[in-house]
């Protein structure tokens, strides 16, 4: 509305409509639900990333488990007697989505003549705290499975 004394524009009272301040305070609340809503989705997503390579990771060295248990006694190699001793280094048959640098190797040792140890280790991401290690054991027997 023009006040033609003053050419002055006066904001009338009981005129619809929405004032300056209020559509910034509107404006500043919906930056800041866009800033939340993109922070909370870029935890999700790193989260849900480190579970999968987790999970991945998790699978394979159970498997590698499952089949040194499913193997003969006598098949099962021991180089260092009761030592826990590398025998197979699986890491080619890790998927390379896991960080870098990873390993995958089984250790045995023969704890007595009728009883052998199996490890499966598996190490991915930078040593520190950010490294993730999963290791799996069992012990065979000569007359079977025993854990």
């Amino acid at each position: 509305m023009v006040n033609n004394s003053t050419n002055r524009y006066v904001i009338a009272k009981g005129v619809p409509g929405f004032s300056v301040v209020e559509l910034l305070v509107t404006l500043v609340i919906t930056v800041l639900y866009v800033t939340i809503f993109f922070q909370l989705y870029t935890l999700s997503d790193t989260v849900t990333t480190t579970t999968y390579q987790l999970a991945q990771a998790d699978q394979i060295t159970y498997r590698k488990v499952q089949q040194y248990e499913n193997r003969s006694f006598a098949s099962i190699p021991v180089i260092n007697g009761s030592t826990p001793t590398q025998v197979e280094d699986f890491t080619s048959e890790l998927p390379t989505t896991l960080p870098a640098p990873y390993q995958a190797i089984v250790l045995t040792a023969q704890m007595t003549p009728t009883l052998k140890a199996v490890t499966v280790r598996t190490t991915y991401g930078p040593a520190g705290s950010a490294q993730q290690v999963i290791e799996f054991a069992d012990y065979v027997q000569q007359s079977g499975l025993g854990r």
